[in-house]
């Protein structure tokens, strides 16, 4: 999607700490605030522009161990605490607790926010666990959560050819998963697609608003894998790399994974 030479230019105020555990203040004023489900007043004029709410997304795909952790720890939570909208003024905020995010995730909240095209964008940190922390480099550089190392099963990385058609990950088990259980990685692979579409993952010089792609809906293609297809895909590899990170999650957890193949 392109960017309008029109489209407002935000006040950022960025101070995020790099620390095991925060509390964060997150405010937003931008007109599609008036888009979130939960803000959503009567019928709107266009169903389909309605959207989840991007931090609820965020908080979702890192609970799902989708950013990996900081550190040497193995969870990471990040749990809103509360939030407020503000019609009048399309100003909407949160409050925010992480503790053992992976630092480089905040660069995909960051996206997902300057993506709704903000008038003002706030993220502070208000308070850590553990005194002195550091501030966490400006986020802008795109270093989004790299692959996870040593996951414990084969990973098979194909080389895109950038023609941004054809890309995916398929999650193969070694045991046939129990049916309760697909269910429930198809719901977790939808809260990856709405992180996708909200422009988590833009490529390189690429404003958040123009990231995205047409995935399909999660799929099973034989017994032992569950996967996920964008035949049209216009974001960085960082969005695939997320689910191998979630595989190694589902792999921790007692899920044995054989292998996971990223195409």
């Amino acid at each position: 999607m392109a960017v309008s030479p029109d489209a407002p230019h935000p006040r950022l105020d960025l101070e995020i700490r790099n620390a095991a555990s925060q509390q964060l203040a997150i405010a937003l004023v931008a007109d599609e605030t008036h888009l979130f489900e939960e803000n959503v007043r009567g019928e709107p004029a266009d169903p389909d522009a309605v959207m989840p709410d991007p931090v609820e997304v965020f908080a979702r795909c890192a609970n799902r161990g989708m950013f990996g952790a900081s550190g040497n720890a193995h969870e990471t939570s990040v749990l809103v605490d509360r939030k407020t909208f503000e019609p009048e003024h399309h100003r909407q905020t949160w409050a925010m607790t992480t503790t053992h995010l992976n630092p480089d995730a905040f660069t995909i909240l960051i996206h997902l926010l300057q993506a709704r095209l903000p008038r003002a964008l706030i993220i502070r940190t208000i308070g850590t666990s553990i005194p002195p922390e550091t501030p966490l480099r400006a986020p802008d550089n795109r270093d989004y959560p790299r692959l996870p190392k040593n996951p414990g099963f084969e990973g098979e990385i194909e080389e895109p050819d950038h023609s941004g058609r054809d890309r995916g990950v398929e999650i193969v088990f070694a045991a046939h998963p129990e049916p309760d259980f697909v269910e429930t990685l198809f719901e977790d692979l939808r809260h990856w697609t709405h992180l996708f579409l909200l422009g988590g993952f833009p490529r390189v010089g690429a404003h958040p608003r123009q990231a995205g792609g047409f995935p399909d809906h999660p799929i099973q293609p034989d017994a032992w894998s569950v996967g996920i297809e964008c035949p049209i895909f216009a974001s960085h590899d960082a969005a695939l790399w997320a689910l191998v990170h979630y595989a190694h999650r589902l792999h921790r957890q007692g899920h044995e994974v054989a292998r996971v193949l990223v195409y």
